[in-house]
């Protein structure tokens, strides 16, 4: 198992087809090599009445990562370079 790391889309593709054959998440996540409760966080994250569906998994996951706030120690935001407390955010 590597270290973390986020799912690539080619992953989100590999457990929907593992989904798909009826693996169980422990058995996906050796497959894929990840650790088992990134399976089911994932799983659970992107569920919806028609299953895990990986395209719109993906789509949401690069939206996280996009707006993810990243403040440095200090308070600078590593984004806009402003004081992270000025927005009401502390470190």
């Amino acid at each position: 198992m590597r270290g973390c790391t986020q799912l690539t889309q080619e992953q989100r593709y590999q457990i929907h087809a593992l989904m798909k054959a009826d693996h169980y998440p422990t058995e996906i996540a050796r497959i894929i090599d990840v650790h088992k409760s990134t399976i089911s966080r994932e799983s659970a994250r992107n569920r919806d009445l028609r299953g895990y569906r990986p395209t719109q998994a993906h789509r949401f996951a690069m939206n996280r990562r996009q707006y993810k706030v990243r403040l440095r120690i200090g308070g600078q935001n590593l984004d806009t370079g402003r004081d992270g407390a000025a927005r009401g955010l502390e470190s």
